[in-house]
């Protein structure tokens, strides 16, 4: 038994305080919001394949880095590319609220604010786990209440051929087994815990309490498609869904935000994560419509192209073959730059276009530039 485990009084609390921190702090506007894009166009099916390698990818971290220092060893070697896996986060969350309130709860800001400052103060007292199980209360009751007047999971008619979902497979399944690795988040509660813990924290935090908000996502998936429910309920359902969503940003903005003040050391970075969702702000105004999708929701999915190609193509050339310590090279760096560059038309034609085939020689394009890596011979322990 690790040291950590030992010593603490409680460790099943403990490991199940981490376990609830990492279920929420990895409920996103990801995972509320593009389940509900992934099944209008895809059908019922789209969830599994959004669902399972997402649990199976987040879960696998807490396996996969073997101590708290195999974690705090490869912040210190990738803390760049963290910080702006961090930034980016927040500003997606940022333009996200901005779309969401102006679309579909205009009264989104207010929970979102007033939740902000709640775990802010939290956190000031040292109560960051506090924080997450509010978010976790808070999104339990929404759950039972919209269970409680009856709705039910969507059943989709759309019928997609197995090329496109099998494409969605393979960006779903690159993006989710890697991102893991850049979330600071992640890394926190990694240093946190010993060995077992870990495994036991990562699994049931994924395993459990993120699953149940994105089989609530498939839930409430029609209320964003339009659908309508009984004049008696859909006033009150839009409500707690406001309460849901904005309780969720408010705790991804404040563990992002806080984590990389942490590794910084300053928080005068702040700005930088304010640029992306205004120039995204100005796409949606002064945009048209692209495709079958509004320019709203074209930002939202060139924001998730950040998730799908541009930081699972960093970890996979930059940060995996290089577990000896070192950081990455120029040659790495010159090699995922090429690859991003050359795959990024086929992302566009797969994700924005809707052709989810061309997907598959995207993804493939990734994992063949490994090949122009060159290995570490000697690993760290």
């Amino acid at each position: 038994m690790d040291a950590a485990e030992s010593t603490h009084p409680w460790p099943r609390v403990r490991t199940l305080a981490w376990a609830i921190y990492l279920g929420m702090s990895w409920t996103w506007c990801i995972g509320m919001f593009l389940p509900t894009l992934l099944m209008r166009d895809y059908g019922s099916a789209a969830w599994f394949i959004f669902a399972i390698p997402n649990v199976i990818g987040a879960a696998a971290m807490g396996w996969v880095l073997k101590s708290p220092e195999s974690s705090a060893r490869l912040v210190a070697q990738h803390r760049e590319a963290c910080l702006v896996f961090s930034y980016v986060t927040l500003s997606f969350h940022l333009y996200f609220i901005f779309w969401i309130a102006r679309d579909y709860l205009p009264y989104l800001a207010g929970p979102t604010i007033v939740a902000l400052i709640v775990f802010v103060m939290l956190g000031r007292l040292g109560r960051v786990n506090v924080n997450a199980l509010l978010a976790l209360v808070t999104s339990s009751v929404v759950i039972a209440l919209w269970l409680y007047w009856g709705q039910r999971m969507p059943q989709y008619q759309v019928r997609s051929d197995t090329l496109s979902l099998t494409g969605l497979a393979s960006v779903c399944t690159l993006g989710f087994l890697t991102c893991p690795y850049l979330d600071l988040t992640f890394h926190h509660a990694r240093q946190s815990l010993g060995r077992r813990e870990s495994r036991w924290a990562f699994s049931i935090g994924f395993g459990v309490f993120f699953l149940a908000m994105i089989v609530f996502t498939a839930l409430y998936a029609p209320f964003f498609a339009g659908a309508t429910f009984s004049d008696q309920n859909h006033d009150l359902l839009r409500k707690t869904l406001t309460l849901h969503i904005g309780v969720q940003i408010a705790l991804t903005i404040y563990l992002h935000f806080r984590q990389a003040v942490v590794l910084q050391g300053t928080s005068r970075g702040w700005l930088m994560f304010i640029v992306l969702p205004v120039v995204g702000t100005a796409l949606v105004k002064y945009g048209d419509t692209y495709n079958h999708f509004s320019a709203a929701e074209l930002v939202y999915r060139l924001f998730m192209s950040c998730y799908g190609l541009i930081f699972p193509a960093y970890v996979w050339l930059c940060m995996l073959p290089r577990r000896d310590g070192s950081r990455p090279t120029r040659r790495d760096l010159l090699v995922l730059a090429t690859v991003v560059i050359l795959v990024s038309p086929l992302y566009w034609i797969a994700f924005i276009e809707g052709k989810m085939a061309w997907m598959l020689p995207a993804v493939a394009g990734v994992l063949v530039a490994r090949l122009f890596i060159r290995p570490v011979s000697t690993p760290a322990p």
